[in-house]
């Protein structure tokens, strides 16, 4: 997954804040490890079990990676964002770019703006439903 430059300081934000969180409170960080799993189907006793198990195996990476949904180590990419986000501008420039080539000068600019808007809420709904 491609994560810009702010998102990583973010991901470094959220593993701070975890890693202080367990110094403070370390009953109040398994119990909210617990409900992850609760939340994932297993019953609580078990998801107790596994909670107490992983945390004393690895307490940051357990939570980092099932309380946070972040793989510890794995932060965001700048320069895989940046060519992910120039290929995707380039893709989405193509189809009102040709439209403007092929449709008659006294309606191009409506034709272009009314393409341009048409693929931006659909990229939109696609971001929205995949949650990329």
């Amino acid at each position: 997954m491609c994560r810009l430059a702010p998102q990583r300081d973010t991901e470094r934000a959220d593993i701070s804040r975890e890693r202080h969180q367990l110094a403070a409170d370390p009953e109040l960080e398994q119990a909210e490890l617990t409900e992850v799993y609760v939340r994932r189907g297993l019953d609580r006793e078990l998801a107790a079990t596994v909670a107490e198990q992983l945390t004393a195996v690895d307490p940051l990476g357990s939570h980092v990676r099932d309380e946070l949904g972040l793989q510890h180590g794995v932060l965001g990419r700048p320069l895989q964002a940046a060519v992910a986000s120039a290929l995707s501008f380039a893709v989405g420039a193509t189809l009102p770019l040709t439209l403007m080539v092929l449709t008659p000068i006294d309606v191009r600019i409506p034709v272009t703006a009314l393409s341009a808007l048409a693929l931006l809420a659909l990229i939109g709904r696609l971001v929205g439903a995949t949650g990329l």
